[in-house]
């Protein structure tokens, strides 16, 4: 229901905004997709909240703050006051410009495809202060449909007036190749996305294959079109 209502209100560009209007006590949300935990290979698709922008770019430039561990790490991590020895002491270039920038409080969520981190929710409060049991679940439910719609619409960052191999370099191959047969299906068959996805994901567990592999023999053409669900 979740990843329907995003959807229909605009997919990936929409999470944050919706997260950051659902999520009790949360002042800002970002999202932005890396496959590692740099600068230089990052896109920033949805913020929302003045504190998001500052806070996605210090972490991903200072190379250090609660997204760049949960990057690493593959887990949430909650750091509810940033003016505690706590975050000094693990992040101290991110919590004392983070402060100046009027961030409080970060809680990061990976966005997790075949268990790789392929981007990070980050929510942001401009006071310190936990999320509740049930803003941590809620923002974890984001993280999820964040992972879904990025699957479904991975081909739109290739759209966003950014240098095609610098895109690429985001996309984990998996992900790539299975928007690229979402593509071609759209395309070949006139199916809408969803459809697509679903006619690859029934192949693929009939078959009791990788869906990635499915959508390979799709693309060289191993696997014609007529023999999918």
């Amino acid at each position: 229901m979740l990843v329907a209502m995003l959807t229909a209100g605009g997919g990936l560009a929409e999470v944050s905004e919706h997260c950051q209007r659902v999520v009790p006590d949360v002042d800002a949300v970002g999202l932005t997709v890396a496959i590692e935990p740099t600068a230089e290979a990052r896109l920033t698709v949805s913020t929302h909240g003045w504190l998001a922008e500052p806070g996605e770019a210090l972490q991903f430039t200072l190379g250090e703050g609660p997204c760049i561990e949960t990057h690493m790490e593959r887990r949430a991590v909650l750091a509810e006051d940033l003016g505690a020895s706590g975050p000094a002491q693990r992040w101290p270039v991110f919590a004392g410009q983070a402060w100046e920038a009027g961030i409080r409080a970060v809680f990061t969520f990976p966005v997790l495809l075949h268990e790789q981190v392929v981007a990070v929710l980050s929510l942001y409060r401009a006071a310190p202060g936990a999320l509740s049991a049930t803003g941590e679940r809620m923002a974890a439910a984001y993280a999820v449909a964040a992972a879904v719609l990025l699957l479904h619409d991975a081909h739109t960052l290739f759209a966003s007036g950014r240098d095609q191999d610098e895109v690429a370099a985001l996309i984990p191959p998996s992900l790539a190749v299975i928007s690229q047969a979402i593509g071609f299906l759209v395309s070949r068959l006139g199916l809408d996305e969803n459809q697509a996805l679903a006619r690859l994901r029934a192949h693929a567990f009939v078959a009791q294959r990788p869906l990635a592999e499915v959508a390979e023999d799709l693309l060289q053409r191993r696997l014609p079109v007529e023999h999918l669900p």
